[in-house]
């Protein structure tokens, strides 16, 4: 979809994906067992990372047609990489599957950023580089995920 230029489906479909990777990592009852500094690490690194991409965009994109689309998405990208850290949480994983699952998360963030550099900048040669090297961020990333249903890893 990405690379057939359908973003509006293509970003529709991710964020779908992305609420079900929340709601496969998240657990509220992982949550409470942590402590306040493990809580609130991942909220603020999300947070400051969220502000630098959301300035990013509006500096360079802010009348583009997809705009609120990439920004809730980019919202729930970084829910869904906190998620993935507070998988080492929960009592559902083990410690190699929380760490295949977080890796993943950070895989996925990379890749998507190989994905909205050329939308950012369409003219940019290293832009277009960017989206021709998505896979190798991507292809990781879904072999973790993968892996990370598995409990004998």
């Amino acid at each position: 979809l990405i690379y057939k230029n359908n973003f509006q489906f293509g970003t529709l479909f991710f964020i779908i994906m992305q609420l079900l990777m929340i709601i496969r990592h998240f657990s509220f009852q992982s949550l409470l067992a942590t402590s306040f500094s493990n809580k609130i690490k991942p909220i603020i690194v999300g947070l400051l990372i969220f502000f630098c991409v959301v300035s990013f965009l509006f500096a360079n994109i802010s009348k583009h047609k997809l705009l609120l689309s990439i920004i809730i998405y980019a919202v729930l990208l970084i829910m869904s990489c906190i998620a993935a850290w507070y998988s080492t949480y929960n009592k559902i994983f083990t410690s190699t599957q929380s760490q295949y699952i977080f890796i993943a998360m950070v895989l996925f963030f990379l890749c998507d950023l190989t994905v909205l550099m050329p939308i950012v900048f369409p003219e940019n040669n290293i832009a277009m580089f960017a989206r021709a090297v998505t896979g190798i961020f991507y292809s990781p990333c879904l072999l973790l995920l993968t892996l990370s249903a598995h409990k004998n890893v």
